[in-house]
């Protein structure tokens, strides 16, 4: 019975010694908020990524990782991921019904390096096996493909597809024969929608589109928002710009170009919409109006989303437009002053503005 016990305890100390550390930690989401989940935490040895959580915190380099299953990968602001394929390997293997969804911090500044082995995808497919099901919500990603393997995609002759970017900053580049973002050499690319980031994507030489097909091949239902500018040809970088609408297929305006570029226009528009509330105020010295415009102005800064900064900017409008409206009304006589109210009345040679947007606040003005 004793060396029962024992062997118990041996066993269960061996299992301890393997078991893989975990931490709370914060990521970004598709919609641009932030959350908070337990992930396991990936180092040198991590081999297969199982279904669940996992977060990178540090700087790990290693050789192909596989994904098992849907996997969330957290890439913590400051740390770095190296993933290198063997020769037939993808850097990170997503393919059949398994997938891979990878996310950012705050500062988006945790890197992923994935190359993929000969006949391989940075991240997708190994040789003969297609990509897919590959999202990418933040982080900075870079996916280099082997010799016939697009950089995030299919493996040599094999499809990508059900690729969704909707943030951060990533660079694609195909082997020689593959799509930047899309199928490898010989195969297609399909499936395909940016709501949101910064993308440079590169076919490889002998006819891989930036994105859509490999050589050979040809992209199908690729799909572009519309508050990203995007511009492909065969020059590096490209110039010729792209019009389209969010639900509209650019496939056949992306096959054969060589080389894509997708620029998030956020910024233009919190410009756009900062100056609109500058000019709404530029003859104001009320403090409540320059208080609601600043505000306005910080909300907007920190706004991910179009819709978001139209709305905050809408609103921010329509609120200094009721305060001046406020400043300006006479709403009774003195002494009939209250929370909410304002009046104008004269005094000697000065005008009194009793203005009140949450208190009683007495501002004298000539």
């Amino acid at each position: 019975m004793r060396k029962l016990i024992l062997s118990i305890i041996a066993l269960t100390l061996g299992i301890g010694a393997w078991a893989q550390e975990t931490q709370s930690v914060n990521y970004i989401d598709a919609d641009g908020q932030q959350k908070t989940v337990t992930a396991t935490i990936v180092t040198n040895e991590t081999r297969t990524l199982n279904a669940g959580w996992y977060v990178v915190t540090g700087e790990v380099s290693r050789g192909s990782i596989t994904c098992n299953g849907a996997v969330h990968l957290i890439l913590a602001d400051g740390a770095k991921l190296t993933a290198t394929g063997g020769e037939d390997q993808a850097g990170i293997t997503v393919s059949g019904s398994n997938s891979l969804t990878i996310y950012g911090q705050i500062a988006q500044s945790g890197q992923l390096f994935a190359r993929g082995g000969k006949y391989g995808a940075g991240i997708g497919g190994g040789d003969g096996f297609s990509g897919s099901n590959i999202t990418i919500n933040g982080g900075t990603v870079t996916a280099n493909g082997g010799i016939l393997g697009a950089g995030i995609g299919g493996g040599d002759s094999q499809f990508g597809s059900n690729i969704i970017i909707n943030g951060g900053k990533v660079t694609a580049n195909g082997g020689n024969g593959g799509a930047g973002i899309g199928g490898g050499a010989y195969a297609s690319g399909s499936n395909i929608t940016i709501n949101g980031g910064m993308i440079d994507a590169k076919g490889g030489e002998y006819g891989g589109a930036g994105i859509g097909g490999g050589d050979r091949g040809s992209g199908s239902n690729i799909k572009v928002a519309t508050t990203l500018a995007i511009y492909a040809d065969n020059n590096d970088p490209p110039t010729t710009e792209i019009l389209h609408a969010s639900d509209y297929d650019i496939s056949l305006y992306l096959n054969g170009k060589r080389y894509a570029l997708v620029k998030d226009v956020t910024t233009s528009i919190k410009e756009s919409a900062i100056a609109a509330i500058d000019a709404a105020i530029s003859e104001s010295d009320n403090d409540h109006i320059i208080a609601i415009a600043t505000n306005a102005k910080t909300a907007i800064n920190a706004a991910v989303s179009i819709e978001v900064i139209n709305a905050l900017k809408t609103q921010a409008l329509a609120a200094i437009d009721s305060a001046k409206m406020a400043r300006s009304s006479v709403l009774g006589p003195l002494g009939e002053e209250k929370p909410g109210t304002a009046l104008k009345v004269t005094k000697g040679e000065k005008e009194v503005i009793l203005y009140a947007p949450d208190k009683v606040e007495y501002i004298i003005r000539k």
